[in-house]
């Protein structure tokens, strides 16, 4: 009986030796991150491993494809993503940590070839680049999805080229397959992030695209819903200083509130609105259309919709005929003007957001909408200027632009709330 005592103790003690160890391994969580992060993350998680004897699983994709994931319910515990369109895909939806949600890291676009390519190309305008890439195929990602792909179409776009090589993408699932076309030589060129150029060897950086032709790249991290300490102990450490030397190493840049726990509304200047702007940031944040502004009344004046992004080209405001004349004095020098048309379809509030100085008048058949207010703040670029209407529904309305000398300016339309029916 003694021996079988002492047995049972001792396969006691071995059983319990073994408990912190699994409870080690049960505390493990799942991170989602971006496929451009892959090396990065994957350093960073082993660091904190070290640091904290807690496990880190790593799963890497497109935003996109780990957005929708999550969605159908995939046991991520933080979200890592390469843009902030499919943050804020989850946040809408109530699917991310309240207060979790912080941006990290900042990245550039740039142009790449195969490592033996003989190319040349200086991206100083959209003729220039036409002209380099001639009639040759170009990786990126699925501009439809995938946040690499939506930056080069609005670099495209911005250029003035999209219509001439959008026939000619490879549209990749994510940057790292676009990269790897590149490398094996099944595409000439390549449109990918920065640090993806300079971890690929057999890819050879060719051009940057200037950063004013594409919305500044950021990653945001956050904890999902129901996340515990353990994934917030990994949010910190990511915004910490052995992070911060370790995405610097893959050539990332670290943004202002890296490492901070200050709120970004403390330097955000379009926390200036003395609206609740969310709603008008968060269609600036989506990739613009573009579509090019109509100089006279009639049927080919083209549509725009609400609640999405457009970049309109506008034309010499001395070609432009108006639907009605414009409510503010117009400058006769160097002025840009055009004509678009939308419809709402409840009355109610709305808010035309835009980038830029332009005027810009609502016109009901010949006769201007009266705006009910307007808003303006230096330093926020998208939007720069809002300007609020009362509209009714169901009804044709004129959108026309003037009086400032941009060429184009990025326009969107949105509810302020629910309209009321009508």
């Amino acid at each position: 009986m003694r021996k079988l005592i002492v047995l049972l103790l001792m396969v006691g003690i071995a059983f319990d030796a073994r408990v912190p160890s699994a409870a080690v391994q049960d505390r493990s969580f799942i991170v989602f991150a971006a496929a451009s992060l892959t090396e990065g993350v994957t350093e960073v998680s082993a660091a904190f491993t070290q640091e904290t004897g807690i496990a880190v699983k790593t799963s890497f994709s497109a935003s996109s494809v780990l957005a929708r994931q999550i969605e159908a319910g995939a046991p991520a515990t933080v979200f890592f993503a390469a843009d902030e369109e499919w943050m804020d895909y989850l946040q809408s939806r109530k699917l991310l940590a309240p207060g979790s949600r912080r941006d990290v890291l900042g990245n550039q676009l740039v142009l790449v070839a195969p490592a033996d390519s003989t190319a040349s190309v200086k991206i100083t305008s959209g003729p220039a680049l036409l002209q380099a890439l001639g009639g040759a195929r170009i990786a990126t990602g699925d501009p439809d999805s995938v946040p690499v792909g939506k930056y080069a179409k609005a670099a495209l776009i911005k250029l003035g080229v999209w219509e001439q090589v959008q026939g000619r993408l490879v549209r990749a699932e994510d940057v790292r397959s676009a990269l790897a076309f590149v490398a094996r030589g099944e595409a000439p060129f390549g449109i990918v992030y920065l640090t993806d150029a300079k971890i690929e060897k057999r890819v050879k950086l060719l051009a940057v695209f200037p950063q004013d032709t594409y919305p500044p790249i950021r990653y945001p991290i956050a904890m999902t819903a129901g996340a515990g300490a353990d994934a917030s102990r990994f949010v910190e450490f990511i915004t910490g200083k052995r992070a911060a030397a370790i995405f610097q190493k893959y050539g990332f840049a670290l943004l202002p509130t890296a490492g901070q726990t200050a709120n970004a509304a403390d330097t955000d200047p379009c926390t200036g609105f003395t609206w609740d702007v969310s709603r008008e940031r968060a269609v600036m944040k989506q990739t613009p259309r573009a579509v090019s502004g109509a100089v006279r009344p009639g049927a080919d004046v083209p549509k725009i919709e609400p609640e999405k992004l457009y970049e309109v080209k506008l034309a010499d405001q001395s070609a432009v005929t108006f639907v009605a004349k414009p409510g503010k004095a117009a400058l006769t020098d160097g002025a840009h003007a055009g004509l678009v048309r939308f419809r709402v379809e409840k009355s109610g509030r709305y808010r035309i957001s835009i980038t830029s100085e332009h005027w810009i008048d609502v016109v009901e058949g010949t006769q201007l909408v009266s705006s009910r207010d307007f808003q303006g703040q230096r330093g926020c670029e998208r939007p720069h200027k809002i300007v609020e209407y009362e509209l009714p529904a169901g009804r044709d309305l004129t959108l026309q632009f003037s009086g400032s000398t941009g060429a184009r300016v990025i326009v969107a339309i949105t509810a302020v709330s629910t309209p009321a029916r009508g």
